[in-house]
């Protein structure tokens, strides 16, 4: 089994967030299961972080590092996640989780996270 993170769920792990559901936990600690990291979301963390609206526990140049060592894959952008991007209706405007919810279609990966708003497209979402 593998799963992408949304970025609000590797933040709730990062951080041992109380918001982090026991399955997503139990799925991201499981050796079993690939957890996979979308450039994306390094990319929306380093946004955020820069403009002042987030902060992690550790220094951004330090993450993929961690992440690797703790298991985690990564997913590079594709053109055929940018294709399908440009195919979505616009149920959803954050165009991170539109771009991660066009990589769950291509790469038919289930989304681990908690956002209803990825519902209203044909992806499958954990929590």
């Amino acid at each position: 089994m593998r799963y992408l993170l949304d970025t609000h769920t590797l933040l709730w792990y990062l951080d041992a967030n109380p918001l982090l559901s026991k399955k997503a936990l139990e799925s991201i600690e499981n050796l079993e299961i690939t957890s996979i990291i979308s450039h994306v979301t390094l990319w929306e963390i380093a946004i955020k972080m820069t403009i002042g609206k987030l902060k992690i526990p550790l220094a951004f140049h330090d993450l993929e590092q961690k992440l690797e060592k703790d298991g985690f894959l990564f997913l590079p952008i594709a053109s055929s996640h940018i294709i399908k991007y440009t195919e979505l209706p616009l149920h959803h405007r954050d165009p991170f989780d539109r771009l991660l919810i066009a990589q769950s279609l291509v790469e038919n990966l289930p989304i681990l996270g908690d956002d209803l708003a990825f519902d209203a497209y044909p992806v499958q979402r954990v929590w």
